[in-house]
């Protein structure tokens, strides 16, 4: 599990919503890359950006199928491709070359956002932590806004998932009021 702390305490701490980190979707310890988005830096990709990833993650499936292919021909090998190799299989193990370029993934940076969240979260966390202590649950899930939307009441995924909390429309309808003219997952307290 630490590869993947390491991971997640980069992309809150290190990476900046201008970065793009390239890596294996089972196995983030495995980095391929990290690259600066280009153009402007918004809180949502601009079309741009969305074809830049999209290439960007294209380019990788191709390389380390183009790897994967090499390995299995016991084929030669360039410098950089031993490298690649070597950091797969040092991290995942020697069968993980074979399917690497079908858990190519990219995550944006977070950094800017998370201190935010910190910078914020105490407008909310000592109601947050009464009400989850009323109702008998641990206060400690009072942390989940840091990582589901950096304590943003007006958070909304590209999933559909909204509000600080991130509840997903079906999973909100159960315990609050989600319809065309009230919304209860962008009130912080009651979700």
């Amino acid at each position: 599990i630490e590869p993947n702390v390491e991971f997640w305490t980069r992309v809150f701490g290190e990476w900046s919503l201008g970065q793009v980190v390239v890596h294996d979707l089972e196995h983030p310890g495995i980095i391929y890359d990290v690259i600066d988005l280009p153009g402007a830096i918004e809180e949502r990709y601009t079309e741009e950006q969305k074809d830049f990833i999209e290439q960007l993650n294209e380019e990788w499936r191709d390389r380390l199928e183009a790897l994967a292919d090499k390995v299995d021909a016991r084929a030669a090998l360039s410098d950089a491709e031993k490298r690649l190799a070597l950091d797969i299989t040092t991290e995942a193990g020697s069968m993980a070359i074979e399917d690497a370029d079908e858990r190519v993934r990219t995550q944006r940076g977070l950094r800017e956002r998370f201190r935010r969240g910190l910078e914020i979260s105490h407008r909310y966390e000592p109601a947050i932590r009464a009400i989850l202590r009323e109702a008998k649950l641990p206060e400690d899930l009072a942390y989940l806004p840091h990582v589901e939307s950096s304590f943003r009441p007006e958070a909304r995924s590209g999933a559909g998932a909204v509000g600080m909390w991130q509840f997903m429309s079906a999973t909100a309808r159960k315990y609050m009021l989600v319809d065309n003219a009230v919304d209860e997952r962008l009130d912080p307290y009651t979700a």
